[in-house]
């Protein structure tokens, strides 16, 4: 019986370490954006509504945030971001805005030019946590999370490309027996030109 209990104890023990082995390795992939010192300072940050409601507990805690900006306010001495939070995916950057769990004030001494800083951008925030307010959002009030910024990181634009052959093709027809669709063997590719018979569904 001891020593079961002995292999258990073992067992137990080798699962939690492994675990706190890969938490460690997908923080440090997810936030890569980030510095390691600020990597190494952050805690799990727990829910958003924990954070707010237990402020005084978080309080000079460095976390690793991210969310969609809403509005940028440069006053004397500091910038002002407000972020509708959302959840990081595994490289950093915020996913989903139907998963947020509210809003953030980041504050930082940098001036940050709205021209750059539009509304919409992705941005990942390293901060400490300074303390929550009950502002208008809109017409309601709304609490928010504020956070003093370590680092900040304005996710690039990317533009998204227009669909390829043979979706953007005028005279495709799903029934068309040469259509060979995403059997096409490159992934990428140049435009394809073709000559037309009379019936513009078949071609050679």
């Amino acid at each position: 019986m001891l020593f079961d209990r002995d292999v258990n104890f073992r067992g137990a023990w080798t699962m939690k370490s492994t675990f706190t082995i890969l938490f460690t390795a997908l923080l440090t992939v997810s936030c890569s954006v980030m510095s390691r010192q600020v990597r190494q300072d952050a805690i799990s940050p727990p829910s958003l509504a924990t954070m707010i409601n237990q402020v005084d507990q978080y309080r000079g805690q460095t976390v690793i945030l991210g969310g969609y900006l809403i509005e940028i306010k440069n006053i004397p001495g500091q910038t002002q971001l407000t972020l509708l939070q959302a959840p990081l995916k595994l490289d950093g950057k915020p996913g989903a805005k139907d998963r947020s769990e509210g809003r953030l004030i980041i504050s930082t001494s940098r001036f940050l030019d709205p021209e750059i800083y539009t509304r919409g951008r992705e941005i990942t925030v390293g901060g400490k946590i300074s303390g929550s307010s009950v502002e208008a959002a809109d017409k309601p009030l709304f609490p928010y999370l504020k956070l003093a910024a370590r680092e900040l990181y304005l996710w690039p634009k990317y533009k998204e490309l227009p669909y390829r052959y043979p979706y953007d093709d005028p005279f495709w027809y799903w029934d068309d027996p040469w259509w060979y669709g995403w059997h096409r063997p490159y992934y990428f590719h140049g435009p394809v030109y073709r000559r037309y018979h009379h019936r513009r569904h078949h071609y050679w």
